[in-house]
Parts: C-alpha cells; sequence; structure tokens
C-alpha cells in the first residue's frame, strides 16, 4: 500500500519504505 499525499515527502517517504523494506527483508503486504 503506497499513499502519496504530500508530494514533498513523496521521495522522502519512497526512500524510508526501501530502507525499512531492505532491513526486514522481504514484507508481504
Amino acid at each position: 500500500m503506497k499513499r502519496r499525499v504530500i508530494v514533498d515527502t513523496g521521495p522522502l517517504v519512497a526512500l524510508v519504505e526501501h530502507v525499512t523494506y531492505s532491513t526486514h527483508g522481504q514484507k508481504s503486504g
């Protein structure tokens, strides 16, 4: 689920999510 509300935080959220997923490995959902 990806919810983009603010364009300013768009890349930030994407980066955080990417790092989080990378750290936790593969997350289902």
